[in-house]
């Protein structure tokens, strides 16, 4: 039995959604991602994947980034410093619904 995870760091410009082809590009960084923890039978966790400071511009982008990994089965871990992310239209996005 292996113990432990496969926690690739997200690439550079996650949060650049707005650049043509970017949540694309991000897409395929994370399926390579998955195809390397399936090969090390191991789960996949993205860590500290943010850094978005309350921007709410940045809802759109994690609008897109969830389904990129959630449609990888894989985990996550967001990170903000503000207590107001879960009031904010950020922290909507985050909130997941119980039957997801």
């Amino acid at each position: 039995m292996r113990l432990g995870n496969y926690s690739p760091d997200s690439p550079e410009g996650m949060g650049k959604f707005k650049e043509k082809g970017s949540s694309e590009r991000v897409a395929l960084i994370f399926q390579r991602h998955h195809e390397k923890a399936l090969e090390m039978q191991m789960p996949m966790i993205v860590g500290e994947w943010g850094a978005y400071y309350l921007n709410p511009k940045a809802a759109i982008a994690d609008q897109q980034v969830l389904p990129i990994f959630h449609g990888i089965s894989c985990g996550s871990t967001y990170w903000s410093y503000s207590w107001e992310l879960a009031a904010s239209p950020l922290g909507a996005v985050l909130q997941r619904k119980s039957s997801d």
